[in-house]
């Protein structure tokens, strides 16, 4: 999809970074080498100080503030989210108008090229920077990070790597990554530049922030939840929500999902005590894999008992109930035809006492089936701690402030 974008988009001007922009600015504040390749390599661990490891410990980041801003939060929130929704190749993806926040990321195309041989065509790079602004009265806070650096032809089957796992962070891919890394902090220094241009001037727009809940079908945003990915520390990499909870299960998902939320203004010695206590879990569920996978299997044929009995004993119930009561209608309805004609009876009337048998003993059946299905999965609900315990922390009140524990349970 992203290499599709890069071929399709490439001559729109409607863009905050547009290609080729980073190309003007002066490195000299960075480096004093003018070797071609060196001169990249020297900026990068320059540039490097600037940025922090993110909380998911695969992307790097970055804070600015821009103040004295002349404006009230609403104008600075309706500018912005004007101005950001825009661009092409700008992705907002989340916006609350009452605290004044927006996040997103942006793509940006051949921030670094290399020939891989003589006659080859340049490989390019990409990146996908991420941004977030918090907006107050006359304040503006821009949190930027630099993602994922993509490019199919010299990363292979998975596209992409992520901006810690290679130079100047790591000693991967130093020749190429060096330029990259370098240009895009200098897009981020351009997004932040663009921002608080955008945020002085007044920019009127049709469609108001509160539209983009409105375009947003139920299926979309089951979507955009199922597809989220998560870190897997065992197999270090990301997987998708579904194999996560596979792997470590749903309960551990759904917490990791809601702590993750809670964590965004944090403290960063906060957010890598959450990432280790994810990872020490993990790798405790690895190290007992064939009792957890035991365990697990056990109680979920428990969950599956009760659905089916329920299920089962639920649609009997319907069926046969309505049925067997018709049938002893008829033989009562034949009973008093056979009064009135002078006829024997005795048949019908033995008939309908075992029809009123049989409806008694099909109710008791269907409800001890319905009480079987839920003492099953009333089971299968407390033996769940054996295997996927609660994941959660709470507030302690420390002797300074009040900070995180991380409570878990192996």
């Amino acid at each position: 999809m992203l290499f599709f974008l890069i071929e399709v988009v490439g001559n729109i001007d409607a863009q905050i970074i547009r290609k080729g922009e980073w190309e003007k600015f002066d490195l000299s504040q960075y480096t004093d080498k003018r070797l071609y390749v060196k001169k990249y390599e020297d900026a990068a661990l320059n540039i490097k100080g600037f940025y922090k490891s993110g909380a998911d410990g695969l992307t790097v980041g970055r804070s600015v503030k821009i103040d004295s801003i002349p404006k009230t939060k609403d104008e600075l929130f309706r500018n912005l989210y004007s101005f950001l929704s825009d661009d092409d190749l700008c992705h907002i993806e989340e916006i609350d108008k009452k605290v004044g926040s927006i996040r997103g990321t942006v793509f940006v195309e051949n921030v670094s090229s290399i020939y891989r041989g003589t006659n080859a065509a340049p490989t390019s790079v990409c990146v996908m920077l991420g941004f977030g602004i918090d907006v107050e009265d006359g304040k503006i806070h821009i949190e930027m990070s630099i993602d994922q650096y993509l490019s199919k032809d010299l990363f292979g089957r998975e596209e992409g790597c992520y901006s810690q796992t290679v130079y100047p962070f790591n000693k991967r891919l130093k020749k190429v990554i060096s330029r990259a890394f370098v240009n895009s902090h200098i897009c981020t220094e351009i997004f932040v530049k663009k921002v608080a241009e955008a945020a002085k001037t007044e920019i009127k727009k049709k469609n108001e922030p509160s539209q983009i809940f409105d375009k947003q079908s139920i299926a979309e945003i089951v979507k955009a939840r199922t597809d989220a990915e998560l870190y897997d520390y065992v197999q270090q990499k990301r997987i998708s929500a579904p194999l996560f909870a596979s792997r470590y299960g749903d309960r551990f998902l759904k917490d990791c999902q809601s702590i993750e939320k809670s964590m965004r203004y944090a403290s960063e010695e906060s957010k890598l005590n959450f990432q280790e206590a994810i990872a020490t879990r993990q790798l405790m569920v690895e190290k007992n894999r064939e009792e957890w996978n035991r365990l697990r299997d056990i109680n979920m044929r428990y969950l599956r008992a009760g659905k089916a009995l329920i299920t089962l004993s639920t649609i009997s119930a319907a069926i046969a109930i309505p049925v067997i009561y018709k049938k002893a209608g008829d033989d009562y309805n034949k009973g008093i035809s056979n009064i009135y004609n002078g006829q024997d009876y005795t048949n019908e009337l033995n008939s309908i006492g075992r029809r009123t048998k049989g409806i008694i003993i099909t109710g008791v059946v269907c409800g001890l089936g319905e009480l079987a299905g839920i003492f099953c999965i009333a089971r299968y609900r407390t033996h769940r701690d054996e295997y996927d315990p609660p994941f959660y922390f709470t507030p302690t009140l420390y002797e300074e402030s009040i900070g995180f524990s991380f409570m878990k349970t192996f």
